[in-house]
């Protein structure tokens, strides 16, 4: 089992428990559109993080991200970090 979240300064998202494997088709439908987007919008001026986890970056799930206008802040991909 794993479980997302998100956290602001002063708030935080549900946690959503994922079972079994999560796809960018999977994390679209389970956490960004139904948990992760009405988060977001209820902040004021946000920008929004995650990993390079494949199904975060997965074109698809960009993409999604970009159509509803959210602010993504891009980590470094290294292999050193």
């Amino acid at each position: 089992m794993m479980v997302w979240g998100a956290i602001g300064f002063t708030s935080r998202s549900p946690l959503v428990r994922v079972d079994g494997t999560l796809n960018s088709a999977r994390y679209i439908s389970g956490v960004l559109r139904s948990v992760a987007l009405p988060f977001i919008r209820a902040l004021r001026n946000p920008t929004f993080k995650q990993d390079n986890a494949r199904p975060h970056v997965a074109g698809i799930a960009q993409t999604f991200l970009e159509t509803e206008n959210v602010r993504l802040l891009h980590l470094a991909c290294t292999f050193t970090m």
